[in-house]
C-alpha cells in the first residue's frame, strides 16, 4: 500500500490558484524554464516563513524581549521589501541573495540577543536554510561559501551571545517549546528544500534526454544512421573518398547497389508517369552514372550529407541531356546493368567537360523468364516533380 497526499477538492484550486499567483511574480517572458522554477521557489519560500518571522516577533514581544523581537519583524519587512522589489526588477540575483542573506543573518542576531545558543532555543538552525536553499536556487560553485558562513556563524554565535547576555527573561517551558518548534520546523522545511531540488533536477535530466532524443531523431531524419554516429561521437570533419564501383554503396558497403539504383530509377519513372495520367505530375529526366566519388557533412547548424566528385557531375550531365520519361545511363552503368537489365543503344552525347559519351536508355529489368519488368509493381507515395 502506498499512502499519499491528496487535497479536497475544495482545496486544490486554492493551492493552484495561490501557486500561480506566485509563480507569476518576478517571471519574465523569455525565462528558462530552470530561472521561472527558481523565482517561483524563492518567493513561495519567502512567502512562507513571513508568518513565521510575525509569530517569533509578537511572542518577544508579550514576554518583554524588545530587541529580539524586533529581529524576526525586521526580517519581514526587509523580506516583503525584496519581493515588492523584485516584481519590478524581475531581478533573479537580486531576489537569490537578499532572500538567502537575511536567512542566514537573522537567526544569528537573535542567538546573539537571546544569550546562546541554548537560551535561545537553537534559533540559529533557521540559518541552516540559506545554504540548502542555494542548493536549489544558486550557482553549485557559490554554494561552499554559504556553507562555510553558516558554519562560521554557528561557531561565533555562541560564544558572542554568552558574552552579550547571561540569560534572558523567557520562561524555561517556552524555551523548550521554541527549541521543538526550531527544530521540526526546520527540519520540514529542509525536507521540502532537497525533495524540491531532486525533483527539479530529475525534470532537467528527463528534459535534456527528450530533447537529445530529439535531436538524435532529426539527425537521422537528414542524415545516413552512420554519418550521424559519428557526427554524435564527436568526429566534426566528416568527408570520405567511396569507391562505389561494383563494391561499396553511400556510406555503407552495397554490393549490387548498381541494381538497387536501376530499380529506383524504374519506379520513380513509372510513378511519375502514373500520376501524369491523373493531371497531377510531370515526367521525369533521370539520369546514372557510377564512379568513385566524395561523400561528406556540410554545415554544423544545419547540416547536409552531400557527395562530390567527377561521377557525381556526370550523372548530372545524364540527367540535363536526357528525355523526359526516360532513364539515361554511362557506360560505367551499363556494364554493370547489361546482364540483368534491358537497355538500350542512344549513341553519343556531347557531355560538358567531358567531350562525346555513349550512353545507354535504361528500359526494364529481366525477370527469371526472360521477359521484361519495367519497374514498380506499385507507385512510389509522395509527389513527383517535372
Amino acid at each position: 500500500m502506498r499512502a499519499s497526499l491528496r487535497l479536497s477538492p475544495s482545496v486544490a484550486p486554492l493551492v493552484r490558484s495561490f501557486v500561480a499567483i506566485l509563480a507569476r511574480i518576478g517571471a519574465a517572458p523569455d525565462d528558462p524554464e530552470a530561472v521561472r522554477v527558481q523565482k517561483a521557489f524563492l518567493v513561495a519560500t519567502a512567502i512562507l516563513i513571513l508568518p513565521a518571522g510575525v509569530v517569533w516577533g509578537v511572542i518577544y514581544i508579550a514576554l518583554g524581549e524588545l530587541v529580539a523581537a524586533a529581529i524576526p519583524l525586521s526580517y519581514v519587512v526587509v523580506s516583503a521589501a525584496s519581493i515588492v522589489v523584485f516584481a519590478r526588477t524581475r531581478s533573479l540575483a537580486f531576489l537569490r541573495t537578499t532572500q538567502l542573506g537575511i536567512i542566514l543573518v537573522s537567526p544569528f542576531l537573535l542567538m546573539v540577543s537571546l544569550g546562546g545558543f541554548v537560551p535561545s532555543s537553537a534559533v540559529i538552525l533557521w540559518s541552516l536554510l540559506a545554504p540548502m536553499g542555494a542548493i536549489v536556487v544558486d550557482d553549485r560553485r557559490r554554494l561552499p561559501d554559504w556553507i562555510a558562513a553558516y558554519i562560521v556563524l554557528v561557531a561565533v554565535g555562541g560564544p558572542l551571545g554568552a558574552s552579550v547576555r547571561s540569560g534572558n527573561d523567557l520562561p524555561g517551558w517556552l524555551v523548550q517549546t521554541l527549541f521543538a518548534l526550531n527544530v521540526g520546523t526546520v527540519s520540514f522545511i529542509a525536507f521540502v528544500l532537497l525533495a524540491t531540488f531532486a525533483r527539479q533536477r530529475e525534470q532537467a535530466i528527463g528534459l535534456a534526454r527528450s530533447e537529445q532524443e530529439r535531436a538524435d531523431g532529426l539527425l537521422l531524419d537528414i542524415l545516413p544512421r552512420s554519418i550521424a554516429e559519428a557526427l554524435k561521437g564527436g568526429r566534426r570533419r566528416i568527408a570520405d573518398r567511396l569507391d562505389l564501383l561494383e563494391s561499396v554503396g553511400v556510406p555503407e558497403p552495397d554490393p549490387d547497389h548498381a541494381r538497387s539504383v536501376a530499380r529506383m530509377a524504374l519506379a520513380m519513372r513509372d510513378s511519375a508517369e502514373a500520376r501524369e495520367l491523373l493531371g497531377t505530375a510531370g515526367r521525369l529526366r533521370i539520369g546514372i552514372n557510377t564512379g568513385p566519388v566524395v561523400a561528406g557533412v556540410i554545415g554544423r547548424k544545419r547540416p547536409i550529407y552531400d557527395l562530390w566528385g567527377d561521377a557525381v557531375n556526370v550523372a548530372s550531365r545524364m540527367e540535363s541531356q536526357g528525355e523526359p520519361g526516360r532513364i539515361q545511363v554511362t557506360r560505367a552503368t551499363y556494364e554493370l546493368l547489361r546482364d540483368g537489365f534491358l537497355l538500350e543503344p542512344r549513341g553519343t552525347v556531347n557531355v560538358k567537360g567531358r567531350g562525346e559519351m555513349e550512353t545507354w536508355y535504361l528500359l526494364g529489368e529481366r525477370t527469371a523468364g526472360g521477359a521484361v519488368s519495367s519497374g514498380a509493381a506499385h507507385p512510389l507515395p509522395g509527389e513527383v516533380g517535372a
